[in-house]
């Protein structure tokens, strides 16, 4: 099973819909923002039911600002911490966010034994796809694109 976190506004309320082996939770302060996306069922912000969703996750991904610069605080995780701190080392964590690097969620994966991924490689693969489809030319240079994403990223944070 796949957890995917979505959110539209602060403060938050989860959705959630259970389709095939996805479930999607949206942190929505209103249904109005999500409605047009699926047909939903209310989960609260309980941590029993959220508790036996991630337990039964492989792969959760986080695409919330929650966790990132800016945004909830130097230890904001999405749902809370405390939802997080019985994660099992066999679940993936991928948190869309690449700065700070890591963000609080991915830390706490991190010493909860979990395979982490940051959002550097998708922010480097979609400026490459962006870079084909207007230059018309399949020999972009994504390992350099990487690289100074790196470096500009390590500079920001030093």
């Amino acid at each position: 099973m796949i957890m995917v976190l979505c959110n539209s506004k602060f403060p938050w309320s989860v959705r959630c819909r259970s389709y095939l082996p996805f479930i999607f939770c949206f942190l929505s302060k209103s249904i109005k923002y999500i409605k047009h996306i699926l047909p939903l069922i209310a989960m609260s912000f309980d941590p029993e039911p959220l508790s036996r969703v991630l337990q039964r996750s492989k792969l959760v991904v986080n695409t919330t600002p929650v966790g990132m610069q800016g945004h909830g605080g130097d230890n904001a995780m999405p749902l809370g911490s405390d939802l997080w701190a019985g994660v099992d080392a066999s679940v993936t964590l991928y948190d869309l966010i690449y700065t700070p690097r890591p963000t609080p969620w991915l830390a706490l994966g991190q010493q909860r034994g979990c395979r982490t991924i940051d959002g550097l490689e998708m922010l480097v693969q979609q400026g490459a796809a962006a870079l084909r489809r207007w230059s018309g030319r399949a020999d972009v240079p994504v390992d350099q694109m990487r690289e100074g994403a790196l470096r500009s990223l390590n500079a920001h944070q030093a």
